[in-house]
């Protein structure tokens, strides 16, 4: 089975995790999966972590996306236990 069979056609997806610059594993794989679901004609949102991180910032503007955004999928690929905990409580 290939990445691209995983995500069904036309979905709505958060990527959540680095995105390049700079360039590395996971901000790499973001990259290529990005490229993968536009494709497939997904709709998708990169949550860049990387950039200026400062965790009060972007856990507010994370926590608006997830409350009042409508997402298939959401694809975490960070080890912040926060943002991994924040995801799991709002979407339960």
């Amino acid at each position: 089975m290939e990445l691209k069979d995983l995500y069904p056609t036309k979905s709505r997806v958060l990527l959540i995790g680095t995105y390049p610059p700079p360039l590395g594993g996971v901000s790499v794989h973001i990259y290529r999966l990005n490229k993968v679901l536009i494709e497939k004609k997904c709709q998708v949102h990169i949550f860049d972590l990387s950039k200026k991180f400062f965790p009060g910032d972007k856990i507010i503007r994370l926590t608006f996306i997830l409350l009042f955004i409508r997402w298939d999928i959401v694809h975490i690929h960070s080890s912040v236990t926060m943002i991994i905990n924040l995801a799991r409580i709002i979407k339960s």
